[in-house]
């Protein structure tokens, strides 16, 4: 099995990848396949882009100024998209949540504060207090 280690954003300019870290993992759950089962770092890129589209303006000029990258193209016609890729395996809000963990640019990318506020999170928080209180109900 390949390490899955969706990182554009480190890869390119190493910003702010912890969510995509839990994203990634969280759809390597579900299926038992990587998501991004790169065999390189230009190979992971490619199928990055796969999955979520071209590469933002700024990453892919970070990628073009490499001098190990010269001529090297990504031949993306369509992307397959979340959505495709997890049909049936998860919610329309668990796909809403892990495309916020795994946008490619990183200033629209979730941060903890869009974690928290998330209908997905505050669903698991409620449905852990229920829980919480369910364990505690002693019957008479």
């Amino acid at each position: 099995m390949h390490e899955s280690r969706f990182a554009t954003s480190c890869l390119l300019s190493c910003t702010h990848v912890q969510g995509s870290r839990r994203a990634t993992l969280q759809g390597e759950l579900v299926d038992g396949e990587p998501m991004f089962p790169g065999e390189s770092d230009i190979d992971q890129l490619y199928r990055i882009q796969q999955l979520q589209g071209p590469l933002i303006v700024e990453h892919r000029l970070l990628f073009e100024m490499h001098p190990a990258h010269q001529g090297i193209t990504f031949p993306i016609t369509e992307a397959q998209t979340l959505a495709r890729r997890y049909s049936g395996k998860f919610s329309s809000v668990e796909l809403e949540f892990l495309s916020g963990l795994l946008h490619l640019d990183p200033k629209r990318r979730f941060d903890g504060r869009n974690c928290l506020l998330h209908p997905y999170i505050r669903d698991l928080t409620a449905a852990d207090a229920e829980l919480q209180h369910l364990l505690e109900y002693e019957p008479v």
